[in-house]
């Protein structure tokens, strides 16, 4: 029987940061912090003037709080250094679900 040959391990970076990356993260984290104000007046209006339609667009302002969320910790992640394919399960999870979560956010 002849032995399988093995194929080369080619190590490259994989960390895209672009030159406004830091500048981004800021903007991203007062999207978040804009969201989640937003979702508290409109939940809390809502109760206050019994307003259904105001608590469920709180409601649904915190999907969109959520996935920027995830969005913000994959990028954390980023920055430690992760690399893409050797990261931990819960990690890679975490990726994947950003990711999904963030299409259906339109």
């Amino acid at each position: 029987m002849t032995s399988p040959t093995s194929t080369p391990v080619i190590e490259h970076s994989h960390v895209f940061l672009g030159a406004d990356h830091e500048k981004n993260e800021r903007r991203t984290w007062a999207v978040i912090v804009l969201c989640l104000a937003m979702m508290g007046i409109e939940i809390v209006g809502g109760a206050v003037y019994g307003s259904i339609a105001l608590m469920a667009d709180g409601l649904h302002m915190s999907t969109h709080a959520g996935a920027l969320l995830l969005t913000a910790l994959v990028n954390g992640l980023t920055l430690l250094g992760v690399s893409q394919f050797y990261q931990p399960l819960s990690v890679g999870i975490v990726v994947v679900l950003a990711a999904f979560l963030t299409r259906f956010q339109r």
